[in-house]
């Protein structure tokens, strides 16, 4: 076991397969250890992947190609699609899916859900604040 003083932050960096998960392992406490590859997972909820024709600098569409792939424990394609945006603001839902608390994807589909207007709804329930606050 190695001992650092209790302020101290140990980063082990290096390229991938050089040890540095092994070296934690051998040198310090399993408590005393955060590793990159336990905050890679998933976190549970829906996922919508959309794309948006943003500013057209020409007349004719465009053509997007969607490719969303699972990586962990193995490379899963999840969805792949070409998809075309015909003019400015266009916006598409490539697709829609949930990832379980188990890390699954379910309920891969393509119904349309426009974050673009989800965003300006949010927005528009935001109340500013101007001025000192004031107290009755």
């Amino acid at each position: 076991m190695i001992r650092i003083p209790d302020s101290a932050l140990v980063l082990l960096i290096g390229a991938s397969g050089s040890g540095k998960s092994t070296f934690a392992a051998r040198h310090f406490g399993a408590d005393a250890v955060v590793s990159s590859d336990q905050l890679r997972g998933l976190i549970a909820g829906e996922y919508v992947v959309n794309v948006n024709h943003y500013l057209a600098t020409t007349p004719d569409p465009v053509p997007v190609s969607v490719k969303v792939e699972k990586i962990n424990p193995k490379v899963e394609v999840i969805y792949y699609e070409r998809l075309t945006l015909d003019h400015t603001g266009d916006e598409k839902t490539a697709v829609r899916f949930t990832i379980g608390a188990d890390g699954k994807v379910t309920d891969i589909n393509t119904r349309p859900k426009s974050l673009i207007r989800e965003t300006r709804k949010v927005r528009s329930n935001i109340i500013p604040v101007t001025g000192a606050a004031q107290h009755p």
